[in-house]
């Protein structure tokens, strides 16, 4: 099994920011992140965080009417 940091290795993205390469955390594990470090401030984020995943997976609205 992964560790947490051997994960986020795993599944983050390389981007280019103002000429500078850095990994970007997938938002499922930013979301498992927060999730997991139980703070007031990560709690408050999280309904956000769900809210832009199911946009991500859903982009044009549809609903599966199953």
């Amino acid at each position: 099994m992964l560790t947490v940091g051997a994960r986020i290795l795993t599944t983050s993205t390389t981007m280019t920011i103002n000429g500078l390469s850095v990994l970007v955390a997938s938002l499922h594990d930013v979301i498992t992140s927060k999730e997991a470090a139980g703070r007031d401030k990560d709690f408050q984020a999280l309904p956000h965080l769900i809210r832009l995943r199911q946009e991500q997976q859903n982009p044009h609205g549809r609903h599966d009417s199953r």
